[in-house]
Order: structure tokens, then C-alpha cells, then sequence
């Protein structure tokens, strides 16, 4: 069901919501006042964007698409391109993958902040280099399933009426 772009645009709404509660249970500061970026801009990041906007926090979004750059700075978010972001990882607490690539490799990590809590929400293995953060003394954390962990209901109804939906067309 996760084809169905109903379905996954109202679970990016739980997704977001579990990726922030992971993100508080990990850190030992708050996400209001501090610099998250979000990497991609898709279904996912366009709502854990906004709701860590919601929570105050300073949120900057990178994106490869400059339409999806658009859209963001057009959503009030502070931008950066792709092929720019890594000059400027040192300023940010929190650090949130969509991307669904694994490209976070030790000299990205090298420039993270030793404190920063590292969050990917992507497919299995994820983006960061686990072995390299490790090394590093850098938190990282792949979570994987967060609609079915933390909005089971939630999620649970979203399905059902897709599914019904879907058969009522037969």
C-alpha cells in the first residue's frame, strides 16, 4: 500500500511524529531553539520539516531538486543544495534523513558535530555509515516501521480504508 499516494502521504504524518519522539528519547537537549536539518524534501521530509517548525525548532532543509528547494523556502525554511550541505554540518544538533541512498560516509561524518544526534527514517541500511559514526563517538539511529510503533491505530485505519477503497473499485 505504500504505492498508494493517499496512504503514503497521511502516514508521513505518524512517520514525522515517531521521528521526533525518537529524536527526544536520543538527545539530551531540546529540539526547540536548536539548528535540525532534514535531508530531502519528499512526502516524509516536507512533514517532519514543518512539524519541527511547530516545535520551534531552527529547521533547515536540503534537497537535490530545486523544486523541492523551492517549495521549502516558499514553506518559510532556511535551504541548502545537495551539493552544498556539507560545509555547513557543523551547525546543526539533529540530523534527519529521508533520503533513501546510503551516502553519509566518514568524511560527512567527520564534520558533524560530536553532540549531534544523527536520525534516518530511510530504507534498510540507511545513509549513515554506522561503523564510521561509531568510531566516531556520534549517535546514529536507522528507524524503520515508525507509523506501526508509534500510531498503530492511526496507521492501522489509514490501511484499512485504502484497502476498502481499493476493493469497492473491483
Amino acid at each position: 500500500f505504500m504505492n498508494n499516494e493517499e496512504v503514503a502521504i497521511l502516514n508521513a504524518i505518524a512517520t514525522a511524529e515517531g521521528t521526533i519522539a525518537e529524536a527526544i528519547k536520543r538527545s539530551p537537549v531540546n529540539l526547540s531553539g536548536n539548528a535540525c536539518l532534514v535531508l530531502g524534501y519528499g512526502k516524509c521530509g516536507s512533514v517532519l520539516a514543518a512539524k519541527l517548525k511547530g516545535l520551534d525548532a531552527n529547521v533547515c532543509v536540503c534537497a537535490r531538486r530545486s523544486d523541492a528547494l523551492a517549495q521549502a523556502k516558499a514553506a518559510g525554511f532556511r535551504t541548502l543544495p545537495f551539493d552544498c550541505f556539507k560545509n555547513s554540518l557543523h551547525e546543526f544538533l539533529f540530523i534527519f534523513n529521508t533520503i533513501p541512498t546510503q551516502y553519509f560516509d566518514e568524511s560527512l561524518l567527520k564534520e558533524v558535530l560530536q553532540d549531534a544526534t544523527l536520525i534516518d527514517i530511510s530504507s534498510n541500511p540507511g545513509c549513515f555509515d554506522v561503523d564510521a559514526a561509531s568510531k566516531l563517538g556520534i549517535k546514529t539511529a536507522l528507524c524503520l516501521g515508525l507509523p506501526g510503533k508509534y500510531a498503530p491505530k492511526t496507521s492501522g485505519l489509514i490501511l484499512t480504508e485504502a484497502l476498502v477503497a481499493q476493493l469497492e473499485s473491483l
